[in-house]
């Protein structure tokens, strides 16, 4: 993603030593982790705030059947007023 880049936003892979096979529809996971990463890139590294260390890591895992992925970075996080509504379809900030 060369936003990434265009931010100096390092990006951590922490994947599991042998491949995961799951039935999905590609397309649509790939759309959810881009705009995941891509809303960490503008919301939580803001221009006001100073970060010499941006990371964005994705963590991938399996346990029972089930994948888990996780999208974490080292941000500002998310202002306690928005936590209720960060999961509601369509919540912006702006």
């Amino acid at each position: 993603m060369p936003m990434l880049n265009k931010k100096s936003i390092s990006v951590k892979l922490e994947l599991p030593e042998q491949p995961i096979i799951i039935t999905t529809c590609t397309s649509k996971l790939a759309q959810v982790l881009s705009n995941l990463i891509t809303n960490a890139s503008i919301h939580a590294f803001p221009k006001d705030v100073v970060n010499d260390n941006k990371l964005i890591t994705v963590k991938i895992n399996e346990a029972n059947d089930n994948v888990h992925v996780f999208i974490q970075d080292n941000g500002v996080g998310v202002e306690q007023k928005n936590i209720e509504a960060l999961f509601d379809p369509f919540f912006t900030t702006n």
